[in-house]
């Protein structure tokens, strides 16, 4: 029975037929995680067809370089064959019937999970309305709109 053997850093993690196909995104549920934007969500795939594998590209709109040319659609995986995608370099090996995937993040930061943007606008100076600020406030109203019925 084939598996994908993970390799990423000091981790690896192997992955049966039954598990197919592996995804490849920002997307949590991604089994090869990247930096990115989490709207780029699932980026690749890797399923095994007959005794060969296929990766297919599922996010048109990401860049990805297949052994340094630009690729979009599917490629049939061979022996040091190398992804480029986003933050991650994927190298592939074939070992029998498994297949050997190296991941190496080439930017040095870690995937994007969730971005915090900083807020521009400080409200940290905005107090609540005290009574006599509402007061002021609906007494002010009330003459806006009794202003605005004796015009009509």
């Amino acid at each position: 029975m084939s598996q994908i053997i993970i390799q990423n850093g000091n981790q690896s993690k192997t992955i049966e037929q039954d598990d197919f196909p592996i995804r490849i995104g920002t997307d949590l549920n991604s089994e090869i995680l990247i930096s990115g934007s989490l709207a780029e969500g699932l980026s690749a795939t890797i399923d095994r067809i007959g005794d060969k594998y296929l990766l297919q590209i599922t996010n048109q709109s990401i860049d990805a370089l297949m052994n340094g040319i630009r690729f979009k659609g599917s490629h049939w995986i061979e022996s040091d064959d190398e992804l480029k995608i986003n933050n991650a370099v994927i190298q592939f090996a074939h070992q029998g019937d498994d297949l050997l995937i190296s991941v190496s993040d080439i930017s040095g930061e870690q995937p994007t999970i969730f971005e915090r943007k900083d807020n521009p606008k400080d409200y940290s100076r905005i107090k609540p309305l005290d009574t006599l600020d509402r007061l002021s406030l609906w007494l002010w109203f009330i003459s806006l709109f009794t202003f605005s019925q004796q015009k009509l």
